[in-house]
């Protein structure tokens, strides 16, 4: 099953917020929407890095694929 680039970060995104917002939850209830904020902004970050470097990977593999028909 193939996954979007879109998918992946928002995937992340959304887990770094409710991961926030659940914790907040449970030790500083005033404050969620601030926690939440920036956990969503750290793992947007997160999940546009993983993309980042999957494609790297991806690029990287083709290349030694190609390498191994040539010979």
């Amino acid at each position: 099953m193939k996954i979007s680039d879109n998918t992946i970060v928002a995937g992340v995104a959304l887990t770094g917020s409710l991961s926030a917002y659940f914790w907040a939850k449970k030790h500083d209830p005033d404050n969620r929407i601030p926690l939440m904020l920036i956990a969503g902004f750290v793992g947007k970050w997160l999940g546009e890095n993983l993309v980042e470097s999957r494609r790297q990977t991806d690029v990287i593999q083709h290349k030694r694929r190609r390498r191994k028909v040539r010979t």
